[in-house]
């Protein structure tokens, strides 16, 4: 475990790290066990920081200097010393990780260099791929390199029914989404606006900006297009299960999302 403070903070005493550390691990599988409840098990199977007694964990912390006041030298030191701990932790994790055929990492280059779209069907990559590249995948195959290339965050691809008929190229993409989504006075001032002749979707809005609950039709004007693309029904309902699957907003009832970060503080 890797903390990074400044020169202000100060660590717990050596021996009450780990009793903090494990403290924490129990706090954090008490929750899980009681949202994810069946899933729980699988969820803290994904928790590298809980420990349990047969298991201590390294804690190293790095003092930086935020104003830069303090001695110029032993902050270099300092920043040296963490860049080598990220590195040895990050070289470990490679090491540790399967190893993946040569030709899934010219897809990744392929992604990365030539491909202009931030996102198609499953389908649609595999035959650019196979005119590209020459690779003439299977769709297990296929599947089986995207789900890997999620995990090292080339791209965006989860295998749930709902979601595998598409991949994000371009997991930046969904900033595009979630932007409209954010509260932002200005920008959903202008939104108002234009809803000011619309009985209807006005009283929608003021909904949407006063309790977060946001009505499925006003989509098609939020995500009316994306990255230059007109969007149909079913790629927004792609972009709303993706987005709920990230926590970003939950279904509610049949027509109604909730979207966290359009709950305003209270003043």
């Amino acid at each position: 475990i890797t903390i990074v403070g400044t020169h202000l903070d100060s660590l717990l005493p050596a021996n009450t790290r780990e009793t903090k550390i494990r403290e924490c691990g129990k706090q954090i599988a008490a929750l899980a066990r009681k949202v994810f409840v069946d899933d729980a098990s699988k969820v803290l199977s994904r928790c590298p920081f809980e420990l349990n007694s047969k298991h201590t964990s390294s804690l190293s912390f790095f003092p930086v200097d935020v104003k830069g006041g303090h001695d110029p030298h032993r902050e270099a030191g300092v920043m040296q010393k963490l860049r080598s701990t990220l590195k040895e932790v990050m070289l470990t994790q490679i090491a540790e990780e399967e190893p993946v055929p040569v030709a899934w990492t010219r897809v990744c280059d392929y992604f990365n260099s030539e491909l202009k779209e931030s996102w198609m069907t499953v389908d649609e990559l595999r035959a650019k791929v196979k005119a590209a590249l020459d690779l003439d995948f299977s769709e297990k195959h296929m599947r089986e390199m995207l789900s890997k290339l999620n995990q090292l965050g080339a791209c965006m691809y989860h295998d749930e029914e709902h979601l595998n008929k598409r991949v994000v190229l371009k997991p930046k993409l969904l900033l595009e989404c979630v932007k409209s989504l954010i509260y932002d006075r200005e920008l959903h001032w202008k939104q108002k606006e234009r809803y000011q002749l619309d009985g209807k979707k006005s009283s929608l809005w003021n909904r949407f900006s006063r309790s977060g609950l946001l009505d499925k039709s006003l989509l098609t004007d939020l995500w009316s297009s994306l990255a230059g693309k007109r969007l149909n029904d079913d790629e927004r309902q792609f972009l709303v299960d993706i987005l709920e699957k990230h926590m970003i907003l939950a279904k509610v009832g049949k027509n109604d999302l909730v979207v966290a970060s359009m709950l305003e503080s209270p003043s």
